[in-house]
Parts: structure tokens; C-alpha cells; sequence
């Protein structure tokens, strides 16, 4: 098995059923399960995001394991927002998790030419993992 994380940044239109499947089970795994936060996770906002996803590469298919949502200024606050910001817990310690904020930060200064600041959003709960 070949252990190279493949990253992309996809629109919720080009996100195929099997990736949005993956997203929607990550997140409900890290955050419902794992971190114990109750919330609407699915919030109408994804549609208008940008999805950026490391899957981990197989003999297969892809798995999931790093991935967050990217909204452009006025989506949802004044500014860009970073949110829904994952790691599976199974690739943690391993550089992931930074690989990912570099991920996003290219794509709000390339694909959102957005060069202001940004909301970072997190449960109180998790804001220890940040």
C-alpha cells in the first residue's frame, strides 16, 4: 500500500458522491463521536465552500484523512472562514494536520484571493487540539 496523502481542493459541485459520503463520515466521527460536540454539523454553508481533502492513497480507493471547509468573505462572517477542520486520528503526529493548514492557506490566497484576515472557527471543547 502505497502511504502518500494526495491533496485537492474541490466546489461542492465537483465533489463526487463517494467524497462527500467520506467528508460527511469524518467529520461525524471526529466531531460527534470522538469530540462529543452536538451540532448541526450539516449546515447549508457547504454548497458555497471550498472542500480541501487529503486522502491517504491504496491499492483501492482513496480514505479521508485530513480535510477542511474553506468559505469565501460574507458567506457566513466578515472574512474568509476556516472551519470543520479534521485529522483522523489515525495519521495524527505524523505532520498531517500542518500539511493541511498549508493546504488552506494557499487555496484562501490563491482560490479566494483573499489576503486579509480570516475566522478560524472550533468548539470550545476542541479549541485545545487547535
Amino acid at each position: 500500500m502505497n502511504n502518500e496523502i494526495i491533496w485537492s481542493c474541490l466546489r461542492f459541485d465537483e465533489l463526487s458522491t463517494e467524497d462527500l459520503y467520506q467528508i460527511l463520515q469524518l467529520r461525524a466521527e471526529i466531531f460527534v463521536v470522538e469530540q462529543d460536540c452536538a451540532y448541526q454539523d450539516v449546515d447549508d454553508f457547504d454548497q458555497g465552500g471550498l472542500h480541501v481533502m487529503g486522502q491517504l492513497s491504496g491499492d483501492d480507493e482513496a480514505q479521508l484523512v485530513s480535510y477542511s471547509r474553506l468559505l469565501p468573505p460574507g458567506a457566513k462572517y466578515e472574512g474568509a472562514s476556516i472551519g470543520r477542520v479534521i485529522t483522523k486520528k489515525s495519521t495524527r503526529g505524523g505532520g498531517v494536520g500542518k500539511t493541511l493548514s498549508i493546504e488552506f492557506a494557499s487555496v484562501l490566497q490563491e482560490a479566494l484571493a483573499w489576503q486579509g484576515y480570516y475566522d478560524f472557527s472550533a468548539a470550545v471543547s476542541a479549541n485545545v487540539l487547535y
